[in-house]
């Protein structure tokens, strides 16, 4: 059974919960938004008589304020934490030897990821000219790093009463929403390829079709270099280039 299942049957008084007496929340870290275990909790807690909930999860979130999001939504007051070096999992964990082997990327993803790193750069550069970065060079700005400034802009936002200053902010906020963008195709790019990528793409691109897409978005995908890289991955996909770790793998 699936969570939207359950919030169904709930929902249509097929099912009650009336007498559970506990709900374990696999993968609990997707209890956000409109996702059905918010549902699913909410409704235990008002009509179960004795209500216990435990969430599992291995990625609870990087910040705080994520933690809590998850914690309130499913009623969660208790957080434990288990490591490998914890008695209770240690006598589970087996030693594991790793051994790296680089691969080098075909020129066909370098191609992909020259245009992105380029776009980046631009970004980072006119960021740095506003003095919200104290660096253009992409290879010292992480993601981490922009989702800060993202607040950082919404704070200065907040904060501003003057008209040109919250243009600039705004369109700042805009540059971070795609750079935050630029650096996931990255990632993508070089650590799973090109079906991966595409399927990111595609995503987008039906938000834009579906008009769903924020304003950032759409501007994004007008780029010249965006629409070269729409072009470059099809011609990856009819050539059948496919990530190098994959043929590596297919060698162990």
């Amino acid at each position: 059974m699936t969570p939207q299942v359950l919030q169904n049957d709930i929902i249509s008084n097929l099912y009650s919960l009336d007498d559970v007496s506990l709900i374990i929340f696999d993968e609990c870290h997707r209890s956000v938004g409109d996702y059905a275990y918010c549902f699913i909790a909410k409704k235990y807690v008002e009509t179960a008589k004795n209500h216990q909930i435990l969430g599992l999860t291995a990625s609870p979130g990087s910040t705080e304020e994520k933690i809590n999001e998850i914690k309130n939504n499913l009623f969660v007051e208790h957080v434990e934490i288990r490591t490998d070096q914890d008695s209770d999992v240690k006598p589970y964990i087996y030693k594991v030897d790793n051994e790296w082997i680089k691969v080098k990327l075909p020129s066909e993803f370098m191609d992909i990821k020259k245009i992105l790193i380029e776009k980046l750069r631009a970004i980072y550069k006119w960021l740095k000219q506003q003095e919200l970065l104290n660096s253009s060079d992409v290879t010292k700005i992480f993601r981490k790093d922009l989702l800060a400034l993202d607040k950082i802009i919404n704070g200065k936002i907040s904060a501003s009463r003057d008209d040109e200053e919250k243009i600039l902010l705004f369109s700042a906020k805009k540059f971070v929403a795609n750079a935050i963008r630029l650096s996931h195709m990255d990632e993508l790019i070089e650590t799973q390829g090109v079906s991966a990528l595409d399927d990111y793409m595609k995503k987008n691109v039906k938000k834009i079709k579906q008009n769903t897409a924020n304003k950032s978005l759409k501007e994004l995908f007008r780029d010249s270099g965006i629409k070269q890289i729409l072009k470059l991955i099809e011609t990856n996909k009819e050539n059948g280039i496919v990530h190098p770790k994959l043929e590596k793998l297919s060698e162990v």
